[in-house]
């Protein structure tokens, strides 16, 4: 039996799907909230599923392939030249179906979950490297404003800084001393949650 294509416009409440047979033909159209989508699917015949690809389409893959339909996703600026009238759910979906049904379309691989996992990772990895260098150069900035200058290095600034705060020499009022250590404190918290993080990724490579 010819698998029906079904092109699936995905969001966050409401997904619109159109159905459409080998010969091209539009079946249905249909619009389901998402707490039932998965439903629907569990009750279909094995179909090809097709989406736009993007960051919630690898997820949506793994739930609807599971259910024992082909799982397919094209790259957004491939699925433009097939929509019909203005955009909206159901041009969305309908050209998506079209697309996926035409000779040579090009399909993008999904990551498994594993590799979504590692791709997670990462990103959370990069944000805090980031959150360290904005801090790590808020707290130079702030000491050279009184006059302090540490040697450039993020081991520098966490070796240095407690001998700043305990200096009383260095003209520091109780309240700066009290931001400076709170500077650290945060330094040293993002220090020890990317220790955590690079040892989750080694664990994820070696697995």
């Amino acid at each position: 039996m010819n698998k029906v294509t079904i092109g699936l416009d995905t969001a966050k409440s409401v997904f619109h799907l159109v159905n459409k047979n080998n010969q091209g033909r539009v079946l249905n159209r249909k619009k389901l909230k998402r707490a039932r989508v998965l439903d629907f699917f569990a009750n279909l015949p094995p179909s090809i599923v097709v989406m736009e690809a993007c960051g919630i389409s690898h997820y949506w893959c793994w739930v609807i392939s599971r259910l024992g339909h082909e799982v397919k996703a094209i790259p957004p600026q491939y699925i433009v030249p097939y929509r019909k009238g203005n955009k909206n759910d159901y041009n969305d979906a309908e050209a998506i179906t079209e697309a996926a049904q035409r000779e040579n379309m090009r399909f993008v691989p999904f990551k498994s979950q594993s590799q979504q996992d590692v791709q997670l990772v990462h990103r959370v990895r990069e944000r805090l490297i980031g959150q360290r260098t904005a801090l790590s150069n808020q707290t130079r900035g702030l000491l050279a404003e009184y006059g302090i200058v540490l040697t450039k290095g993020l081991a520098q600034l966490t070796k240095g800084l407690p001998y700043i705060i305990e200096d009383a020499e260095n003209e520091l009022s109780i309240m700066t001393r009290h931001q400076f250590s709170g500077l650290l404190e945060e330094l040293k918290d993002l220090q020890i949650r990317i220790k955590q993080v690079d040892s989750q990724i080694k664990t994820l490579v070696t697995n």
